[in-house]
């Protein structure tokens, strides 16, 4: 029976083995009981593009600085990060922080164009936040043909 599931068998008859699978814990534990959980899975992706582009912003920024506070608001992300030093400023005092505030504009629900403001002391930062955020964007949007 093991050739009736692999990857050959399944492309030669574009069908996997009839045969009954276990069924994962996750499944069996549908809280509505009659939606299949594929129905699930495809009203969780259903969230809106610019949502999901601007939560994959806000991630990239978490990856990069220690603390970072995110608002939106339809297609609009707002960013304010605290940092203890910047490129041009060097280390800060212990009580000292560098803050940072970007506005992530998408200008249409498909999330394909943006408008990136960043406002920072830090000239050096703010460009390199910029540059890094547009990467995250332009990577992010569909491939133009």
């Amino acid at each position: 029976m093991h050739a009736q599931s692999s990857a050959a068998s399944i492309r030669l008859t574009s069908q996997p083995c009839g045969h009954q699978r276990k069924v994962s814990s996750s499944s069996e534990e549908n809280e509505d009981g009659d939606q299949p959980p594929s129905k699930k899975l495809r009203e969780e992706k259903s969230q809106s593009t610019t949502e999901s582009r601007l939560r994959l912003i806000h991630n990239t920024l978490l990856e990069q600085f220690k603390n970072v506070e995110a608002t939106y608001e339809s297609r609009v992300g707002t960013f304010e990060i605290k940092t203890d030093a910047g490129l041009e400023s060097g280390s800060l005092a212990d009580d000292d922080v560098l803050i940072c505030n970007v506005r992530v504009e998408f200008e249409d629900d498909m999330g394909i164009d943006s408008k990136i403001t960043v406002e920072c002391n830090d000239g050096k930062l703010a460009t390199n936040i910029q540059d890094c955020i547009q990467n995250v964007a332009t990577a992010a949007a569909p491939i133009k043909i």
